[in-house]
């Protein structure tokens, strides 16, 4: 294993791209927009030349300008362009300094533009610890796509099962896992009324024990503000209610807690021509059933974060989770890294935005579910690539487990989507669908003894 740390004095042309990504970050008040930038937005292709040789039609700076690839039909029309390019250049100056001045206008922080160190990998073909089935049994049928994880005040861990494989054949349901690594049923999702199905996927407890649970309804539905937030009351350890507390999310994802408030990822923010995702924060005391809180995503003052991605076949924010610090992990799927939100105080506004650790997405696919322990190491889900990674508050990265496809019959990972620690065994939901092709329709927890990786 290899460490390095993204300088000046690294790759120039990678530095080049990550130094435009931040300047012209949309999730940064205060950020400025290049000229570069504007030319690009407004359709007008640039070639550098030799300013010496400039040939006729380019400015002194030597870029040729083209007017939407028509050409300059006189220098008035270059004057109303260039004009018009200086005004919207100014105006965003303008904006930005009005959002300086009050707050975050977009709902994104104030990112931090330092670069931590990175794990990255040579090449792993296989890792030491090699999982098993939980209990040495399949899921039942019933129990397609097992997701988010949550241990209970009862020291059970509660699983989201999606039905995502079934196709929602059966109704989507919250299980648990007894102490002695038992199935049980817990309770059966309500649907959407517009889809008249379920799909939970992040999960959290309160304080008080009653359990929140994202409900994901971005691969059942193309119409916005779809997805919503549960809260299921739990009495004497039975579920007796659940209710809707928060809506208008376009795709839950992952969800936790810190003291009084309910994070949840909102994995698209849907902006037009950017590829968007963020966090919410709620506080439990306005989370009520008669009057659910409905979020409108960038702008909404619920929105903490905002995260941009790379990849844009993919999305961003999914696995959160706190450490001990108050210091909350994001994963974003997309590209393959981890970035960590520091706060003024507890639920205060986001003081530093940093990425903790990128990976080559050639090795890591993907950073789907993540949990961290009581030693602060963060357990994450590598769905795309059917591994587990570990990595410590140092930020030392380790593939604890991989396979390749697998029938997953014997336990082996199968597009495991969320993992959680519960002593010195690690549990694993493993989806049986998505970017790795399925070979048969077994449902799937795998386990995984740390040994040594318990410490």
């Amino acid at each position: 294993m290899r460490k390095r740390v993204l300088s000046a004095t690294f790759s120039n042309g990678r530095v080049a791209q990550l130094v435009e990504q931040r300047t012209e970050n949309p999730c940064v008040v205060g950020s400025i927009p290049t000229l570069a930038t504007i030319f690009k937005m407004r359709g007008v292709a640039q070639q550098r030349r030799p300013s010496s040789h400039a040939p006729p039609g380019t400015i002194s700076r030597g870029f040729p300008l083209t007017a939407y690839g028509n050409g300059f039909q006189d220098s008035r029309q270059m004057e109303k362009i260039l004009l018009s390019i200086l005004g919207e250049f100014l105006g965003k100056l303008i904006f930005m300094a009005i959002g300086a001045a009050v707050g975050s206008t977009t709902g994104c922080e104030n990112e931090s533009r330092e670069f931590v160190l990175v794990p990255e990998y040579d090449k792993v073909e296989s890792a030491t610890l090699k999982p098993g089935l939980l209990g040495g049994k399949t899921l039942p049928p019933t129990y397609a796509s097992p997701d988010g994880m949550a241990i209970g005040p009862d020291g059970c861990i509660y699983v989201s099962v999606t039905q995502r494989a079934s196709k929602h054949k059966y109704p989507a349901k919250i299980i648990r896992i007894t102490p002695n690594d038992t199935v049980e049923n817990f309770f059966t999702m309500p649907v959407n009324k517009a889809t008249g199905k379920a799909c939970p996927m992040g999960l959290v407890f309160d304080a008080k024990g009653d359990l929140y649970v994202a409900d994901n309804q971005s691969s059942l539905t193309k119409e916005p503000g779809q997805s919503s937030l549960y809260r299921i009351t739990i009495e004497e350890g039975k579920a007796v209610r659940a209710e809707k507390v928060a809506t208008g999310i376009n795709a839950a994802n992952g969800v936790t807690r810190w003291g009084d408030h309910i994070y949840v990822a909102e994995s698209n923010l849907r902006v037009p021509g950017e590829n968007l995702s963020g966090v919410y924060r709620f506080a439990i005391a306005d989370l009520k059933a008669e009057a659910p809180v409905t979020v409108t995503g960038r702008g909404d003052p619920r929105l903490i974060t905002a995260i941009q991605t790379e990849n844009k076949a993919r999305r961003g924010a999914n696995g959160i989770d706190f450490d001990s610090k108050g210091r909350l992990y994001v994963n974003n799927f997309g590209d393959s890294e981890v970035r960590r939100l520091t706060f003024d105080s507890a639920n205060g506004p986001v003081s530093k935005s940093e990425i903790f650790a990128r990976f080559d997405p050639t090795v890591v696919k993907c950073v789907d579910g993540l949990h961290i322990d009581n030693k602060d190491n963060l357990w994450i889900a590598d769905l795309a690539g059917n591994a587990i990674l570990k990595i410590t508050p140092e930020g030392a990265a380790t593939i604890v487990a991989r396979n390749a496809v697998s029938d997953d019959a014997d336990g082996a990972l199968n597009t495991p989507s969320e993992c959680i620690r519960r002593g010195a065994k690690l549990y694993i939901s493993n989806m049986d669908i998505g970017e790795i092709p399925r070979k048969n329709a077994t449902q799937t927890i795998s386990v995984l003894a740390l040994g040594n990786e318990a410490k």
